[in-house]
């Protein structure tokens, strides 16, 4: 688990999402659409 505002900047949600191997968290639900972007950018990226 991340400590809220551990991470990168604290004024930006860019880096409020953590990557662990296969776990994507994100620290609140204002991140959700920088979760979107990782999660597409994983997926096709794997698929090449």
């Amino acid at each position: 688990m991340v400590p809220p505002n551990s991470v990168g900047d604290p004024s930006t949600l860019v880096d409020d999402v953590v990557i662990d191997g296969k776990v994507l968290t994100g620290q609140d639900d204002p991140t959700a659409r920088e979760m979107g972007r990782q999660l597409a950018r994983l997926l096709t990226t794997s698929s090449k």
